[in-house]
């Protein structure tokens, strides 16, 4: 008797999965024959219409983006981006501040050793003593007495810069005398002149050079990054950079100023950075 009623059971269960497998099949045919004649119509029942539209649409954005005049005239405002790279948890190899001012037309970069001397609370400290204490908003603050009005805050690891680096295709840096450095880190030799690093050479000058040279390369970095071919990558290499760092810019930060960055970018008449120089009375 029991024996019935699971073999009746079994046979209603196979049944009702029977016709469950065929309704989901067919739902699925119906879906992707509504998908195409959907396409099909779109393309006015004619599939030579696809390669056709494909080529237009890319050759009419390329055409426009042509003849947009572009002029850093456009872009107003001042920002002060700071930068910290440690060399080990805690403790600062070294900063630098980029601050750029459209209102007149200037970038500039500022580089400071982890033992420079800043004022903070009261006290005279090395910016790698601040920041084992505060933080970047301790390193923000004390930069800010001394008149570098910090908007925004990036903190790199070494690796992680190295890894921000890697992510474009190479730099082309003024080398003002040759190289010939070997330790048990690092192996370089450079010749003096202008000429194309790859981000693994330029990682390793800046890890080597003194302060005044890191100054030029990073300006020589951002000379060649500021460019029509990485403003066109911005947003997937926005989600890198923010992927490889501790920052307080934002999405919503980069959105507001993303156009203004391809404006700079493609403007034959951007300013270059250029080093910091102190103002005398």
């Amino acid at each position: 008797m029991n024996d019935k009623n699971i073999f009746s059971e079994n046979k209603v269960k196979k049944s009702t999965m029977k016709y469950f497998v065929i309704s989901f099949s067919i739902f699925i045919v119906v879906l992707a024959v509504c998908s195409v004649v959907i396409l099909m119509y779109s393309l006015d029942f004619d599939i030579g219409n696809l390669v056709e539209n494909s080529t237009t649409t890319t050759t009419d954005v390329y055409e426009k983006n042509e003849n947009i005049v572009y002029s850093v005239n456009d872009i107003t405002g001042k920002s002060n981006l700071l930068f910290i790279v440690e060399n080990e948890p805690k403790s600062v190899d070294y900063i630098f501040i980029v601050s750029t001012d459209f209102d007149n037309q200037k970038m500039t970069v500022k580089c400071l050793d982890g033992s420079f001397n800043l004022s903070h609370n009261s006290s005279k400290m090395s910016i790698s003593n601040i920041y084992s204490k505060d933080y970047e908003l301790g390193v923000k603050q004390a930069l800010n007495e001394l008149g570098f009005l910090i908007d925004k805050y990036v903190v790199f690891e070494q690796g992680q810069f190295e890894d921000i680096l890697s992510l474009f295709n190479g730099f082309s840096v003024n080398v003002k005398s040759s190289v010939n450095y070997k330790s048990s880190e690092i192996n370089l030799t450079l010749e003096k002149g202008i000429q194309e690093l790859s981000p693994d050479l330029t990682y390793k000058y800046l890890r080597i050079c003194d302060i005044t040279t890191r100054e030029n390369v990073i300006c020589d970095i951002i000379k060649s990054v500021l460019t029509p071919e990485y403003a066109e990558k911005s947003d997937k290499l926005f989600t890198a950079f923010v992927n490889s760092c501790k920052t307080d810019i934002s999405v919503i930060d980069y959105s507001e100023c993303v156009d203004n960055l391809k404006i700079y970018c493609n403007a034959q008449d951007k300013f270059l950075p250029e080093t910091y120089v102190e103002e005398t009375e």
